[in-house]
């Protein structure tokens, strides 16, 4: 089965850990936007970390003309329509995320099964994503029948 993970830059580690569980029972990540790496002319091999922190400061028409940001979206929108199912790897304490809605937004236009892991905003626009505790929550109801 293929998976999408979407989350936010500062849960790297819970998303690294997440993905690394998936893997183990035999699964794939569709991308790993979080370890990305581009090849940047002058420069070489940047990895997706370091230039979202260069690209937080650029104004956005510097932003969206750069190669590596229709790059990002196109991989992360295909890995999105690919997956089997889409998680929402969220904080505890919940907060706003800008890109991971969106990816979310793909995913249940797509009728794609969503679940998250941590506490999302209250929103009616929630409704449809399975809130669960775990990785070992969401793969025991997928693959035991819950």
């Amino acid at each position: 089965m293929k998976f999408y993970l979407a989350s936010s830059f500062d849960l790297v580690d819970k998303v690294e850990k997440v993905s690394k569980s998936i893997e183990g029972y035999g699964h794939s990540i569709t991308v790993k936007w979080w370890s990305r790496v581009y090849d940047i002319p002058n420069e070489g091999k940047v990895k997706t970390t370091i230039l979202k922190k260069r690209y937080e400061k650029l104004d956005p028409d510097e932003f969206y003309n750069r190669p590596e940001t229709r790059r990002s979206y196109l991989d992360d929108f295909k890995g999105v329509v690919n997956a089997d199912v889409f998680i929402f790897v969220a904080d505890e304490i919940p907060r706003k995320y800008n890109g991971a809605n969106v990816e979310l937004g793909i995913a249940l236009a797509n009728n794609i099964m969503c679940f998250s892991i941590g506490n999302l905003e209250t929103s009616p626009l929630y409704y449809d994503v399975l809130k669960r505790n775990s990785i070992e929550d969401i793969l025991k109801e997928l693959f035991n029948g819950g």
